[in-house]
């Protein structure tokens, strides 16, 4: 990013002329004004090599560190950033897992910025088409999931429903961007863009949500113009807009945007509708909403920031309905960012310079040295991120560089709690400075010296309810020990309550704490030394083989469940493995287990065998699984034996499909033979006059031919003789 500055003078309310940089962009843009004591500057010039400056004031020079706007969002804790990579037009975005330290990588032609919230990170680029803008929606991974092209009519203000088939275009640069649970809002100088989108399941996908009608659904509401004013619409192209945007923050329910004559104007969400606009000294150059809507802080284009009351408004008398005045609650100088909290409306945390300030209800605490970006600001800890030293070298970032920092009420109530101060002390702390992680601290520190009463009220006051449940629990048993001994469990310290419990002599909580735990190899440490319940062991074994199943490890599962006697498993492992020897010698020791022949059946089946599929099958008392299995694998032989033994009524099936199959194979007189082991004789008729066709076109010797008409004639006679007694009947 390239920079211009310009140095000068300007005078203030009090009329005392006050010297000043200027910082421009390559486009000629304002970025931020810098202002210098003293009588007025001689010289200025940049360091070579880096982003500093050094000023000739009066008979001192100062250094001065110019830290630019990086392309940068979190999500969670992924970090998302840009930067230029050298010798290529395309811009890098990584996304960086700052526990797992996985990054993956993005290449994005012509990004304009970037924006996240929850789980998902909003890209805005520059797309292929002339004067056209693409808005990509991401997970933590970098994977795009959605995506929209914007259009934009100049001086309107659009809402457009979230639409997989429904592209619009834009005709400007998007250079503002936010995101909410359920909105991604851009805007340009003279447009604010809406996109909703809705998910049913926020930790794992994107659901889009299609319009009732028309599938993109418009309302246009006019920015930069004042309220009331009527734009005719054959004259609306011609209109001069008297303001541009410079900022924007959003909620789920409200939209502030700022105006470059210095207004911030107030808009519902749900209904889209212009409810106030509040009058500030100079542009806002961010704005920043706390968690609960209720303030708001701006940071100036000299660096000042301000926070103000939205319940403090106070009517101007030439507009009472829309031009108002906040209440000032605080003002810093020389403020570069800012974070709100995520669950306390009136704490924030500030970066001034190298130095970073916690303010609770306007009043800082201790300053912390760090030129880091705060990137979350949660449970009394600020997590911030170290661009400058990650932009040094992008494609490997390092844990080092995100930092933590505690607020002092969680560092004083830790302190009182390790230094032994009496619980009611630091109850009335914890009662002063009220907070769920507070609360959680002196409730933990209070398990640890077994002070239930204030254990119970604790958990209580941040609504654990399996806490106070487990005070009570506590309450109920009389021996110090075993309570210390479950404390240490429910901090997870499990050595140190195997120990308690064994000084005890009690074995029998020790494995019921593994055994609740799932940590079947402690179980079987535990059973060696003192248990030797039968019921325990085939239960541990069992478990240990579901363990290695879940990974599988056949072999070592087949073990365990050998000593659990869990033939079904083993049965299962076996397969696997493809041991069919050790399957077959389950089928003798599993007489009388109908379901488990069954499937050792047809796991034989499936492979082939079917010898012994017909062996597992011979063991239950239904056959017709057996006379499937020869048909399915086309041993003939074996089912017309099957049959003959166990089912006659199947026969007549069995050799349809049989003969079915050889005439398949051109094998007549196979199917002859069958046909008369039956006396079908028609059939036989039937075959043996094809069999004569053939004979004569392959010229066969007189001797074959005369056979197949003397064995026809028989057949024909048998026929006969077989039908009279049926037409006695009938006559």
């Amino acid at each position: 990013m390239l920079f211009f500055h310009i140095q000068g003078a300007r005078a203030n309310s009090a009329g005392r002329f006050i010297s000043l940089v200027q910082f421009y962009n390559p486009h000629g843009h304002l970025l931020r004004t810098l202002r210098v004591p003293g009588n007025g500057i001689n010289s200025i010039a940049w360091e070579g090599s880096s982003m500093r400056m050094a000023l000739a004031v009066d008979s001192f020079i100062y250094f001065a560190d110019i830290q630019p706007e990086y392309q940068w969002a979190c999500i969670d804790d992924v970090i998302v950033y840009a930067f230029a990579m050298p010798r290529k037009d395309e811009i890098c975005v990584t996304f960086w897992n700052s526990k797992s330290n996985e990054r993956f990588a993005k290449n994005v032609r012509g990004l304009i910025g970037i924006c996240a919230f929850g789980d998902y990170c909003a890209l805005i680029s520059e797309a292929s088409m002339k004067n056209t803008f693409a808005l990509i929606i991401c997970d933590a991974k970098g994977t795009a999931l959605i995506g929209k092209y914007m259009e934009v009519r100049s001086g309107h203000f659009f809402i457009n429903d979230f639409s997989l088939y429904d592209p619009f275009f834009l005709k400007e640069k998007p250079e503002f961007n936010v995101m909410t649970a359920s909105q991604l809002i851009t805007a340009t100088d003279s447009c604010v863009y809406l996109w909703h989108y809705c998910s049913n399941e926020p930790n794992n996908a994107v659901t889009l949500q299609i319009c009732r009608e028309n599938r993109c659904t418009q309302k246009t509401v006019k920015v930069g113009i004042d309220p009331g004013t009527k734009v005719p619409e054959s004259d609306s192209s011609r209109f001069t807009l008297r303001d541009s945007i410079c900022s924007l923050a959003a909620s789920e329910n409200m939209l502030l945007v700022g105006m470059q004559s210095g207004a911030v104007r107030r808009y519902s969400l749900r209904s889209l509708r212009h409810e106030a606009t509040y009058i500030l000294e100079s542009r806002a150059c961010n704005i920043y909403l706390n968690c609960n809507d209720t303030k708001f802080s701006v940071i100036d284009i000299d660096g000042l920031m301000t926070v103000l009351d939205l319940n403090s408004a106070s009517f101007h008398l030439s507009d009472p309905l829309h031009n108002q005045q906040l209440v000032t609650v605080n003002r810093r100088k020389d403020c570069r960012g800012m974070h709100w909290s995520r669950d306390m409306p009136d704490l924030y945390v500030t970066m001034e310079k190298k130095r970073m300030y916690l303010f609770r209800n306007g009043d800082p605490e201790e300053p912390v040295l760090s030129s880091g970006h705060v990137y979350d600001f949660s449970d009394l800890e600020i997590k911030a991120i170290l661009l400058e030293e990650i932009m040094q070298t992008p494609q490997t970032p390092r844990k080092e560089h995100v930092v933590h920092f505690e607020t002092k009420a969680l560092r004083d109530t830790r302190s009182m709690i390790l230094h032994n101060i009496s619980f009611q002390d630091s109850w009335r702390f914890v009662q002063k400075n009220g907070h769920q992680r507070l609360w959680q601290l002196l409730a933990h520190g209070a398990l640890q010296k077994l002070d239930l009463a204030i254990a119970k009220q604790s958990f209580a006051n941040f609504a654990d309810i399996y806490g106070v449940y487990f005070a009570r629990k506590l309450e109920m048993i009389c021996d110090e020990i075993q309570q210390r001994a479950e404390v240490s469990a429910f901090f997870q310290h499990f050595d140190n309550a195997e120990e308690l419990f064994a000084s005890m002599n009690r074995v029998d909580l020790s494995l019921a704490m593994r055994i609740k735990m799932g940590d079947w190899f402690h179980v079987g440490k535990i059973i060696r030394v003192g248990a030797d319940d039968d019921w325990i062991r085939d239960f541990m074994f069992n478990n240990m083989g579901e363990y290695f199943f879940e990974r599988q490890k056949w072999d070592r599962a087949a073990s365990y469940f050998t000593q659990s006697k869990n033939v079904e498993k083993l049965v299962v492992c076996s397969y696997l493995q493809e041991e069919y020897d050790e399957l077959e010698k389950i089928i003798h020791a599993a007489a009388g287990n109908h379901e488990l022949l069954a499937n050792i059946g047809s796991m034989f089946c499936s492979v082939g065998m079917c010898s012994q599929a017909v062996l597992a099958f011979r063991s239950t008392s239904d056959m017709n699984p057996g006379i499937e299995a020869c048909v399915l694998l086309k041993r003939w032989g074996s089912a017309f034996s099957l049959v003959t033994q166990h089912n006659r009524q199947q026969i007549t099936v069995v050799l349809q499909r049989y003969i079915g199959h050889i005439l398949h194979a051109e094998m007549k007189l196979c199917a002859i033979n069958l046909y008369r082991e039956t006396n079908d004789h028609e059939n036989v008729v039937h075959l043996l006059s094809q069999l004569a066709m053939q004979s004569v076109t392959v010229k066969h010797s007189p001797m074959y031919m005369k056979k197949i008409y003397v064995l026809r004639a028989l057949e024909v006679s048998m026929h006969a003789m077989d039908s009279e007694p049926a037409c006695c009947a009938v006559n």
